[in-house]
């Protein structure tokens, strides 16, 4: 006679990163239970393509995260319904309180993370925590497959995007574009896109698609005019179409943001740029199939993000100071070494005398 499945809710109920950073409890909970489980998953609907193409996940969505917990209806529904089916656990990876009130009230065989798991440790990785928090009640879980993961949509990027030739993807993610606060210190500057943009076109045969969220479209046509080589799809794709692109990608530039880890979970080679963020605790997550390269300027006032330092920052030098020519030597370095034409630069001294003499202002 078979089983009934097991029930499990996780909750994390935060940005994209912080969602696909959870990702990689799903494979040990699925091996764990014996791949008879099914996954209730408690997340935003902005960021619900996510899972369109994913089996293993039911998203459950919660518009109002903040809301008292009696005028929040996705709430209320999950708990009322639990009473008539427990679930055989509850998870929750949320880093705050507005769901504490929640998990008390939902019925389960087992509850962990909030508000029963103490915070994190210094420089500990969010992954590598929320791997601790799973391993308090679920005795000899395997974490062999502890790897965050995106499902995309399988479609043939040559047919649909005219991506037929060898591409490298940036990711210029912008922050509150022309926003005079510490909210954009995340963000490498428009000119060094730019010269990126310039050197790789200039000294490889690589193409190079652009990607971002429709709303990055103002920042991004200044970094034009382009040329046949680039191909901006901002806000042209769909999620699970931008994890086919990046799956295809020869590597992935980007800063610490969503992309970030969406990269990180299907590219081959991910460099990511960092300032203000911790890479040791929000960085991309290494794995078996990808390699993550941290390009950071390491400043003594480095990492700053979400501390007083950050919000009194006049000027965010530390992504300022990451040059375009340590970036571009990144991406022709091996493994997973792009294609270069005849003139392309071996050394960073090489790619420096080019770039000097094709000086791009911001």
């Amino acid at each position: 006679m078979k089983q009934p499945k097991a029930k499990v809710l996780i909750i994390r109920c935060g940005r994209l990163g912080d969602t696909v950073g959870t990702t990689s409890i799903v494979k040990p909970i699925e091996e764990y239970y014996k791949n008879n489980v099914s996954i209730d998953w408690v997340t935003k609907p902005q960021i619900k393509d996510l899972f369109k193409y994913d089996v293993a996940i039911n998203p459950l969505f919660i518009r109002y995260t903040s809301l008292p917990l009696l005028f929040s209806i996705g709430k209320m529904k999950i708990i009322f319904k639990s009473f008539f089916s427990p679930y055989d656990a509850v998870i929750n990876l949320e880093e705050s309180n507005p769901f504490d009130s929640f998990v008390r009230l939902v019925q389960s065989k087992f509850k962990v993370g909030r508000p029963y798991t103490p915070t994190f440790l210094a420089d500990e990785h969010t992954i590598d925590h929320q791997l601790r928090v799973l391993k308090t009640n679920f005795n000899g879980i395997n974490f062999k497959n502890a790897f965050p993961y995106v499902v995309g949509s399988n479609i043939n990027v040559q047919e649909k995007f005219g991506l037929n030739k060898e591409f490298i993807v940036l990711c210029p993610t912008v922050y509150h574009f022309k926003k005079k606060n510490y909210r954009t210190h995340k963000a490498w500057p428009l000119g060094h896109w730019r010269q990126l943009i310039d050197l790789v076109l200039s000294k490889t045969n690589l193409h190079i698609v652009i990607s971002g969220e429709g709303s990055s479209n103002t920042f991004i046509e200044q970094l034009g005019p382009f040329n046949d080589r680039v191909i901006n799809l901002s806000g042209k794709t769909s999620l699970p179409d931008f994890v086919e692109i990046l799956k295809k990608s020869s590597c992935t530039i980007t800063n610490c943001s969503g992309s970030l880890h969406v990269a990180s979970a299907c590219c081959k080679k991910v460099i990511a740029l960092h300032g203000p963020t911790n890479h040791k605790v929000t960085g991309g997550y290494p794995s078996k199939t990808n390699n993550v390269i941290v390009v950071s300027e390491n400043l003594p006032c480095s990492p700053c993000f979400t501390t007083s330092r950050h919000k009194q920052c006049p000027q965010n030098v530390c992504m300022q100071n990451i040059s375009p020519l340590t970036v571009f030597q990144h991406i022709i370095a091996c493994p997973e070494k792009p294609s270069l034409s005849k003139q392309a630069p071996q050394t960073i001294t090489d790619a420096k005398d080019h770039i000097e003499t094709n000086t791009l202002v911001a």
